[in-house]
């Protein structure tokens, strides 16, 4: 990856290089645009030199709240052009060639009715022009320009309306992007993203063209376009109530094409129990999905709770698909459940009471589930157990670690799982179901592929970070509002979702496909002329591709000119005249002088009746940069009697000068596509929930799962059917909703409830997809971290924090700044080293990182723990000690404590020696970087060691600065082996030294039959 930051180490774009052997690359360029509070305004991607998408467009109140947001739109890459005078174009720039005169200019030929911008990019920084919005274009002077940014000969450029200046001089260089933006009638002046002015006048409301006028010669700019940011596949409006809880999602129901909406009721619901502790009593939503069956819709749900605040019923609006009846013991574990539903599992067309569970236990770990209601939709009650539990009929069992085995109801015989308790071999053999499904993750814990054995057929999925596999192709990868997936023309379609409050995917949809021609020449075939009266063949290479392993060429040698027609005419059918775009990239490459040469594009039109060549013929802009890839687009109004449209490469070696040059040109990602401004929209999938997470089933029948991408559902994670498993495969756990609850130990559970329960008994409240922090809005602007307890009244934290939470495409802002938790395998020690709880990375806009280690039992790959930040705590043995280390630049204080149940340990720690030893030297090094690897963060922390002879273990930290500290730690039982804790400090170069503490065996036993006493 690389990345392109401002001067504030804002991320304005990033490129992004992916390769699966076997494969071609996938090449994608984002791009972000921030407002003057650094919140993200929009988001664009490109996806190997194609077109580019707009992702979102986001706005914001006055009080920082996100109202609206734009998604899914063609962004252009290049604009039409009128009253050109003394101006140039080469490829994407646009430059002034008549020194003679002072003036030139031109205009974009398009325009924007309401909101929109014109946006360009430096070349140079010693020239004067001026580029923006007008209302109409009289001249080419630049006191005509409207809403202008001048940039001047001194590196300087500035907001200019009708040649006045206004606000301050910004500083520019080659490179720098600028944008002139009239939103809701108020003018943004912005370079690189970062608004720098906003106009003290109102704009009318008119159409705006965008303009330029250039007053010094070999003065230039480059990629000048004009954008209707009006246009986008669906608009999505939120709102909120006086408290600054979210209310609504398109909450005026299904206007302006909104295809979803969602209304949350507090104290105002249409029916049911008003509640005003901050409990949602009702949701409802609409979508446009079609219901092929005569069943009814549900689109309501009223809720009660106890007074725990923990649900008791969920009642939907046709009483089809009601949840009721929940009740819970004193841990939170829930013991009975009733859930209405459909009844036959194909075809349901009859109702009524679908499960009806009775739940036992063993201590917190569940061992049987009884469903009175004999049917097998819902939950499957495949195992005839009953309330004794070890009398040999349990439904489920586990291992030391609390992992679920066995689940007897699905037919699971046996599940194994790594020292990360995450299952690496399913077998299962029951309920019609034989097979296996085996997991490969890397050091961290991130799962990397996944086989499903059943009838001798193995069917793979590959992950490689963002990019999901199958067995045999790319399926799709992700981007913050959906996903994109490739076609079968070999282009790629981008799937937007509309998501609850909960992060809960309700609705994939996507822009009718405009692409009626792709070609990226990895066939390396199809380009002979045929059909053409003239032209010749296309040769293929990989001397120069824009993206994958070929593109196809042209080679000319003195005078001679070269173009080659595809072989496919491609059929179109418009009752109107239809705009269409034809556009690709150009690499010309030149040897023995450049010569006068250029390559461009030409789309053929033919109609019905046409025996001749061709009807109509339209050129694109011609290229005459050399040595660079050089995007160029066309677009262009097809009548309605062409029912045929042909593309044509074509490049031209005029050379006056008799230098015979040879001059090759490439060609890339060819592509026409109709010019729609409003496409027709199809929905991919629709997705409604059971409090807990089970899918509604019974209507909108006619929208199928089909994609490995569709998997992913409630809380935005993987739900595996295969063998009948159908379980949600999340980070750290594994969550099945039939019963709602963990089928392992939740990481991080609150103190009043058991570690197998989800959600704190309250999923129309929580989501919890990874189990980090989230927090919830308390009053006056303060928040509250749900796990800590902290409070803070920085909500735009809390808001990183809870997106963060439920981010899981890895392709977002947010995400990119937030270092990734996991496991990393140190060689030279056989250990790991574990990220535990790191937070955000430092840097001036996040929070500064903490986290804390706990040391446990040694796991047989001998588990390491490491955490940082400005404190880090060391709890020893969980419950014995804790030393707490508080760093600064000029000092290091270490404070050790002792809890209630350890104090046979205290008079020795207080009395323990600790000495400094400078000529401690390093075991190892391990270095961390940040996600964009521009920035060491850290540190060079000694490889984590296990010392044989006293079976102890050792750890060093390293405090940079004062501001980010590393602790490392063996993975030692210290409860049954005495042990050496050696802690190494690095303070800026300026001092190193160790200290060190022993505490013996015997004391340790002691302080482990304290604690068993007091059980």
């Amino acid at each position: 990856m690389t990345k392109l930051d401002d001067f504030l180490g804002t991320v304005i774009e990033s490129t992004t290089f992916h390769e699966r052997t076997g494969h071609s690359v996938i090449t994608t360029v984002d791009g972000y645009t921030y407002d003057h509070m650094n919140r993200l305004l929009a988001h664009e991607q490109e996806v190997n030199g194609s077109k580019k998408e707009l992702i979102v467009r986001n706005h914001y109140d006055e009080l920082g709240q996100l109202v609206k947001k734009q998604v899914g739109a063609d962004v252009p890459i290049t604009s039409e052009y009128q009253n050109r005078y003394g101006l140039g174009l080469i490829g994407t720039k646009i430059y002034k060639y008549n020194p003679a005169s002072m003036n030139g200019g031109l205009s974009t030929f398009e325009n924007f009715p309401d909101n929109g911008y014109v946006s360009f990019k430096a070349t140079y920084n010693y020239y004067d022009l001026t580029a923006g919005l007008s209302y109409s274009d009289p001249d080419y002077l630049t006191n005509s320009i409207q809403y202008g940014i001048n940039l001047m000969s001194d590196g300087t450029a500035q907001a200019m309306e009708l040649g006045i200046h206004h606000g301050p001089p910004v500083s520019y260089v080659a490179g720098d992007s600028f944008r002139v933006e009239r939103k809701d009638n108020i003018i943004y002046y912005s370079k690189n993203g970062v608004v720098f002015y906003i106009s003290g006048t109102t704009s009318n409301g008119n159409p705006m063209i965008g303009d330029t006028a250039f007053t010094s010669y070999n003065g230039s700019i480059e990629n000048f376009i004009i954008v209707n940011t009006n246009v986008a596949l669906q608009n999505v409006d939120y709102a909120y109530n006086i408290r600054g809880w979210l209310k609504g999602i398109n909450e005026d129901g299904l206007q302006d094409n909104d295809l979803f909406n969602f209304v949350i009721n507090y104290n105002t619901p249409n029916s049911g129990t008003a509640l005003y502790n901050g409990n949602i009593s009702q949701v409802s939503w609409n979508t446009q999905s079609v219901n092929n069956t005569s069943n009814l819709v549900s689109t309501t749900y009223s809720y009660s709770y106890d007074a725990l605040n923990r649900i008791i019923n969920g009642t939907d609006n046709t009483g089809n698909y009601n949840l009721t009846n929940v009740s819970y013991d004193k841990n939170g574990n829930i013991t009975n459940l009733q859930r209405k539903g459909h009844l036959t599992e194909n075809n349901p067309t009859s109702f009524g009471t679908m499960d009806n569970l009775n739940y036992y236990y063993n201590a917190n770990q569940l061992h049987s589930v009884t469903d009175v209601s004999n049917y097998t939709t819902g939950f499957n009650d495949g195992n005839a157990s009953d309330t004794v539990f070890d009398n040999g009929n349990d439904d489920y069992e586990y291992d030391d670690n609390g992992n679920m085995t066995k689940d007897k109801n699905k037919g699971i015989i046996s599940i194994t799982y790594n020292h990360l308790n995450l299952p690496v071999d399913v077998s299962i053999n029951g309920n019609g179901n034989v097979g296996t499904i085996s997991y490969i993750y890397d050091a961290t814990g991130v799962k990397l592929e996944k086989k499903v054995t059943e009838n001798s057929t193995d069917t793979y999925t590959h992950y490689a970070g963002n990019y999901v596999y199958d067995s045999s192709s790319l399926k799709f990868f992700n981007h913050p509002e959906g996903y994109i997936e490739q076609n079968s023309g070999g282009s790629y379609d981008y799937i937007y979702q509309y998501k609850d409050h909960l992060g809960n995917v309700r609705l994939s949809y996507k822009g009718e496909n405009d692409l009626v021609f792709y070609d990226d020449f990895e066939s390396a075939s199809g380009w002979n002329s045929n059909g053409a009266m003239y032209g010749t063949s296309l040769s293929y290479g990989n001397g120069h591709t824009k993206s994958g392993n070929f593109a196809g060429k042209l080679n000319s040698t003195a005078t001679e000119n070269k173009y080659s027609h595809c072989d496919n005419w491609i059929d179109i059918s418009n009752s109107v005249a239809t705009d269409y775009m034809f556009s690709g990239w150009i690499y010309l490459e030149s040897t023995g002088g450049y010569g006068n040469s250029w390559a461009r594009f030409v789309m053929f039109m033919n109609e019905e009746t046409e025996t001749n060549y061709y009807t109509l013929v339209e050129h694109s802009n011609a290229s005459y940069t050399k040595n660079q890839w050089v995007y160029v687009e066309k677009r262009v109004t097809v009548p309605a009697n062409i029912d045929k449209i042909n593309f044509r490469v074509g490049l031209y070696n005029n050379n006056n000068n008799n230098n015979s040059p040879n001059v090759t040109a490439w060609f890339d990602n060819l592509s026409i596509r109709k010019a729609d401004p409003s496409p027709d929209l199809e929905i991919v999938e629709e997705n409604n929930y059971y409090p807990f997470g089970l899918k509604h089933k019974g209507y909108n029948t006619n929208v199928a799962s089909t994609n490995i991408a569709q998997k992913w559902k409630y809380n935005d994670t993987e739900y595996e059917e295969a063998l009948g498993m159908n379980l949600y495969e999340m980070p750290l756990r594994s969550y099945d909703p039939a019963i709602a609850r963990w089928t392992t130990i939740d990481p991080v559970t609150h103190f009043s409830n058991s570690t197998y329960n989800a959600f704190d008994n309250n999923p129309i409240y929580w989501a919890d997809p990874s189990g980090a922090d989230s927090w919830t809005y308390v009053s006056n602007g303060v928040y509250r971290n749900n796990d800590t307890g902290e409070e803070t009244n920085d909500w735009q934290r809390a808001i990183r924090e809870t997106q963060a939470h439920f981010s899981s495409t890895g392709t977002d802002p947010i995400f990119k700044k937030t270092e990734r938790k996991g496991t990393y395998y140190n060689e030279k020690t056989n250990m790991y080293l574990t990220f535990n709880n790191p937070k955000e990375i430092n840097s001036n806009e996040y929070i500064k990182a903490s986290g804390e280690i706990s040391i446990g039992p040694q796991t047989k790959d001998g588990g390491t723990f490491l955490g940082w930040g400005t404190k880090s705590n060391v709890a020893f043995a969980a419950t014995v000690a804790s030393i707490e280390i508080l760093s600064t630049i000029d000092e290091t204080i270490i404070n050790i404590s002792i809890n209630d149940d350890a104090e046979s340990l205290k008079e020795m720690v207080e009395s323990a020696t600790f000495t400094v030893d400078l000529n401690k030297g390093y075991f190892g090094s391990y270095f961390q970087r940040d996600v964009e690897g521009n920035k060491e963060y850290g540190f060079n922390v000694a490889a984590i060691s296990l010392h044989d002879g006293d079976n102890g273990a050792s750890g060093r930290i390293k405090i940079k600065d004062g501001n980010t500290s590393f602790l490392g730690i063996g993975g030692i039982d210290f409860l049954g082996a005495s042990y050496n804790i050696e802690l190494i400090f690095e303070n800026s170069g300026k001092r190193n030294y160790s200290v060190r503490g022993r505490v013996r065996r015997s004391d340790l036993e002691h302080a482990k039959k304290v604690k068993e006493s007091k059980k």
